[in-house]
């Protein structure tokens, strides 16, 4: 009998992905049928319908699923639910988490209640990774990898004489790759899949907004907001977005998804270390399916590897995101969260500029296939090492902790020639990043302002480390650089009327969202008088139109903003802004400078501090106007302080109640979606 175990994964980064397709893989070699898929790429019918299934989920935000698992939560939510539609299914529970964050694997705690909830019986107990661990994630999955397969090998146990074999092996080439002339016809195919690739990585178009493809926009500024010689480089920038779907119609809280390219430097190196032409024209197909192998006498419960003659499609069959080719059930790629789509016609420059995260932190499965490359025992010993659950301290310290790149490890590794194909396979897609819309369409239409700190960091060894999106976006040339840029919803939902009382609470580039929703509502509300609006400088600033001074004489009550950074006179983002905002009557601001305290005390001031001093005007704006709250901002601990602190102000009005009526208030505001987080990590 054929036992099938489905796997199922909500990931947002790649990593519960990666995770997944590696259960899914050692469970194929203890004999089951298996896959691994994002729980949004099949039908909603199947996943319910499953008797077996392993969950590997991650928390994204403040505490939100991942979007690849939004649609399958939404339907687990559903209130007609009967109480035991799961009793057939029989799970399994890893969450991906960061126990420093407030919301701690809170999409795999409350994805393991729903499943208990609905009559599905656990096989093993939940379990929990965590990046602070001492051995990191991976340290924390290898014990309960050891629990899930002997749950599972009860329920199917191995024959007798049955040996598993979990040692490296080359597996079948999932791609193949052909050289091919450059002509003109090959550079319009190059473009092509190019943007093709683009528009398969970008976040799901949501259904109200027919194109969103993503398209270049001219960078029009870039420029350094933060004082010279602070530690942090944060910039404004600006883009010509006309030719961007959307890019005049965006609303505020919508985010802008970046695609970024890789440093030239990191190119040239990997291309030299693999003796790449980088220049060389190549076609690439999906590999045909491989032959199954001759049966041995003695049961093993895996497919045996080897040589294996690499069948091709025609040239010019790209990698269809509609139709891939998957050579074994458990290796199987989700087109959608995973980027199979690859260019079918491509420079090998391209590939290692913008598909390939060449610059990313590899994970362990890496090190167990890059270990079949090996051509020196010592190299090879090493990698294999690094691959196995003994070697959990190893990883951790040489690849996680030290953010080391594929770049680095191809080069610590020099015996690991790796074919072109293959790279394909080895190094994951370079993935968008969002960031937070800091304009209003309304207010300077067909242009996109970004406001983004650089990430720059030194690891516990003192390498100095950079983003691979912030530092690209950095060192580009206003007028001549273009970038990819799509854009999608946020997580904000705003009040339908520009004169209904908001709150804002924006630390540091959290105020990007923010500068977005204050600038079109107060454009929503000059125009509802058919007066005058600001204007846009060029350099980030605004001011009065001429003629037209802002006077805030709408009869609606100033959005009240909360923002915080180290010092006034260093990193206060758009301080010429908020000064005509307010002058204007449209804005009430309250800042606090957590390294600046005029008392002299040395006592060290956050927004939390301010909300609580401002007490009567919030809870009289919450409670007695029923104003929204929008809070943005790093998900580590801002967001549970911020939330505590209106907590506090709440429970103070005679209307409320203490904590536990404040407490129901700001649920009843989650639900209504009068209390908004965006959190980034």
């Amino acid at each position: 009998m054929v036992h099938h175990l489905d796997v199922y994964y909500g990931s947002e980064t790649g990593t519960a992905q990666e995770v997944a397709e590696y259960v899914a893989a050692m469970a194929g070699r203890r004999g089951f049928d298996t896959a691994a898929a994002s729980l949004d790429s099949v039908p909603i019918s199947h996943a319910v319908e499953c008797s077996l299934a392993v969950f590997v989920v991650s928390t994204t935000g403040d505490g939100e699923v991942p979007s690849n698992m939004s649609t399958f939560w939404r339907f687990l939510l559903r209130r007609g639910l009967p109480k035991d539609c799961l009793a057939n299914m029989c799970f399994a529970i890893f969450g991906l988490g960061d126990s420093g964050y407030t919301k701690y694997n809170a999409t795999a705690r409350k994805l393991h209640a729903r499943l208990l909830q609905l009559g599905a019986v656990e096989l093993v107990e939940r379990g929990l990774g965590d990046d602070q661990s001492p051995r990191g994630m991976w340290g924390d999955l290898d014990p309960w990898l050891a629990s899930l397969w002997a749950g599972l090998l009860q329920i199917k146990p191995l024959p007798e004489g049955t040996v598993v074999d979990d040692t490296p092996r080359l597996e079948p080439p999932v791609f193949s790759m052909t050289p091919a002339e450059a002509s003109d016809s090959s550079s319009a195919e190059i473009e092509a899949g190019r943007r093709e690739f683009w528009d398969s990585m970008a976040p799901p178009r949501p259904a109200t907004r027919s194109d969103g493809a993503p398209a270049p926009a001219r960078l029009l500024v870039n420029r350094r907001l933060t004082a010279e010689g602070h530690f942090q480089d944060v910039r404004h920038l600006e883009f010509d977005a006309s030719g961007v779907p959307g890019g005049a119609s965006y609303e505020a809280g919508d985010v802008a998804w970046v695609h970024p390219s890789n440093n030239a430097s990191a190119v040239e190196t990997l291309a030299v270390a693999m003796g790449l032409d980088l220049d060389q024209v190549v076609r690439i197909a999906p590999a045909l399916p491989q032959p199954k192998p001759v049966a041995t006498d003695a049961p093993v419960a895996r497919e045996e590897g080897g040589a294996v003659a690499e069948g091709t499609q025609p040239p010019g069959a790209g990698v269809s995101a509609t139709a891939p080719v998957r050579p074994r059930r458990q290796q199987r790629r989700d087109p959608q969260q995973a980027g199979f789509f690859l260019p079918p016609v491509s420079t090998l420059r391209l590939l290692l500029t913008e598909v390939l995260d060449i610059s990313g932190t590899p994970r362990r499965s890496f090190f167990e296939r890059l270990s079949v490359f090996a051509t020196e025992d010592e190299e090879k010993e090493k990698l294999e090492e690094l691959a196995s659950p003994a070697g959990a301290d190893l990883l951790y310290e040489y690849a996680t902790r030290e953010k080391r790149g594929y770049v680095e490890v191809f080069g610590d590794f020099p015996s690991c020639k790796v074919p072109p194909e293959r790279l394909l396979e080895l190094v994951p897609r370079l993935r968008p990043r969002g960031f937070s819309i800091a304009s209003s369409a309304l207010e300077t239409p067909s242009q996109v302002h970004l406001c983004m700190a650089v990430v720059s960091f030194r690891t516990p060894y003192k390498r100095l480390r950079t983003g691979v999106c912030s530092s690209w976006l950095a060192s580009l040339t206003p007028g001549a650089a273009e970038v990819p840029i799509s854009i999608r919803p946020g997580t904000f939902k705003l009040p339908q009327s520009p004169s209904h009382p908001l709150i804002m609470v924006g630390p540091g580039t959290g105020v990007a969202p923010m500068r977005s929703v204050v600038l079109e509502r107060w454009r929503q509300r000059q125009q509802g008088l058919g007066g005058a609006g600001v204007g846009s400088s060029g350099d980030g600033s605004l001011w009065p139109s001429p003629g037209r001074p802002g006077t805030g004489a709408t009869g609606a009550p100033p959005d009240t903003l909360f923002f915080g950074c180290r010092f006034r006179e260093k990193d206060f983002f758009y301080e010429q802004d908020w000064e005509v905002l307010s002058a204007s009557g449209n804005l009430s601001l309250f800042t606090a400078f957590s390294r600046s305290n005029p008392d002299g005390t040395g006592s060290r001031v956050y927004v939390q501090h301010r909300i609580r001093e401002q007490a009567s005007l919030i809870a009289g704006l919450v409670v007695d106007h029923g104003a929204n709250i929008l809070v943005s901002g790093s998900a580590k601990q801002m967001p549970r302080d911020v939330r505590e602190a209106f907590r506090d102000v709440l429970a103070e009005h005679e209307k409320v109640g203490g904590e536990a009526g404040a407490d129901s208030l700001l649920k009843a505001m989650d639900r209504q979606g009068r209390y908004c987080v965006e959190a980034w990590s």
